[in-house]
């Protein structure tokens, strides 16, 4: 990494802005990043970069102590549509709107996160900072990065409260805490997934054996779940994603997003191909495949403990006959369970099912706040039609307390 002289931001605390990951050396980066999660790597961030997602711009910041890195934190700038958490039909007028004035509702941002909406932030920190002087000095360089680059808003995502319960702090710097689309997650309490069936209720049981049976599978033990050998028909089989799983991933992945209700931002090519450049060693691809055609699939990212469900692919001309998007959820839990983690993070939207699964909800948040202090007063009026809660039933799966 190039050395410069620390930009001070009126604490103690010392900044050095990188423009890419390029100029950053890995072990220094992850000296901090990679107990936070795979997310937080350097390899992940350097597919993010060089694949060009939402033509965004970036700064890495590293903030010091003295000669001691005490921080992280990815900033990036890209232009965002509001009305993407809005109702359907709003959408649709905002898009026809769009036709005769192409910048209605959108704006570019400056953001303390990545283009890429997976429910996660991209602070990392020790406890040799506090968290409240750390996003002070943030929010400031922030700021200054924003006038003069003339953005007007400024917002860091995606936090969890169970992870970052210090975000909140942001409020008293003038932040506007707004939803974002929740995550679910499974923790893990069964040592197979004949383990976990029989401790679901009889009707979510059910459901998931039908599921299965379009596959042909009948026997719940993991290994055979997830047989990439000896099953002649259609079956669920996991791999370590390779080049050669670019092309129907992607072309799998564009049928999901044509057919999203909430579209945050549509990965390139570009972008899985580099998956299988930087992270050859961290990614599993879970499918259900006949024949020789894969019908849909499941990319999964392995961080110690934890296993990350990361994007999805459907063909949905034969979806319904192979139960295809339920099978691969009974695939990942099921992978999860095989190899041990204890908890899975299976994403965003389409929470029903989830939650049939056993998935808890999680709220997630994001802050915002705007250099103009009367569109600020307006967002902060409007914060709850701009951007409303997700309401969910809650589903009682378990027998036990695993409920």
């Amino acid at each position: 990494m190039k050395v410069k002289e620390p930009q001070t931001t009126g604490s103690q605390l010392q900044f050095v802005v990188e423009r890419s990951i390029r100029r950053i050396d890995a072990t220094v980066w992850d000296s901090i990043n990679a107990s936070c999660g795979l997310y937080w790597t350097h390899r992940f961030l350097s597919c993010m970069e060089s694949s060009g997602v939402a033509d965004a711009t970036y700064w890495y910041l590293l903030v010091y102590r003295g000669n001691e890195l005490v921080a992280t934190a990815v900033l990036t700038s890209f232009v965002v549509s509001l009305d993407l958490l809005l109702p359907r039909y709003v959408q649709r007028l905002c898009g026809a709107v769009r036709h005769i004035w192409p910048s209605f509702f959108r704006l570019r941002m400056l953001f303390c996160g990545i283009p890429i909406s997976i429910g996660k932030h991209t602070l990392a920190f020790s406890d040799k900072v506090s968290a409240e002087e750390l996003l002070d000095s943030i929010d400031h360089r922030m700021t200054q990065i924003a006038r003069a680059g003339g953005i007007r808003f400024l917002c860091f995502k995606e936090f969890v409260d169970s992870d970052f319960p210090e975000i909140r702090k942001l409020e008293n710097s003038g932040y506007i805490r707004a939803h974002s689309i929740p995550r679910v997650r499974l923790n893990v309490n069964w040592p197979s997934f004949g383990d976990y069936l029989q401790s679901m209720r009889h009707g979510y049981r059910r459901r998931i054996r039908q599921s299965l049976s379009q596959l042909g599978i009948t026997d719940y033990a993991s290994s055979s779940l997830l047989d990439s050998k000896t099953r002649t028909g259609p079956r669920l089989a996991a791999a370590a994603f390779r080049p050669e799983h670019v092309t129907r991933m992607h072309a799998l992945y564009l049928e999901v997003m044509r057919r999203a209700t909430v579209k945050l931002e549509v990965l390139n090519r570009c972008f899985f191909e580099q998956l299988t450049t930087f992270m050859p060693n961290d990614l599993v691809l879970l499918y259900v495949e006949d024949k020789g055609n894969i019908q849909g699939t499941a990319l999964l990212g392995r961080s110690e403990s934890n296993l990350n469900f990361l994007l999805a692919g459907i063909d949905y001309e034969h979806r319904d006959q192979y139960q295809t998007y339920f099978n691969l959820l009974n695939g990942i839990i099921a992978y999860g369970i095989e190899h041990g983690f204890g908890s899975i993070d299976l994403g965003q939207t389409t929470y029903q099912a989830k939650q049939r699964l056993g998935g808890k909800v999680e709220p997630v948040y994001f802050y915002l706040r705007c250099l103009s202090p009367v569109i600020h007063l307006l967002v902060r009026c409007f914060n709850q039609v701009l951007f409303p809660a997700t309401r969910l039933q809650r589903w009682h799966v378990f027998r036990e307390s695993n409920d």
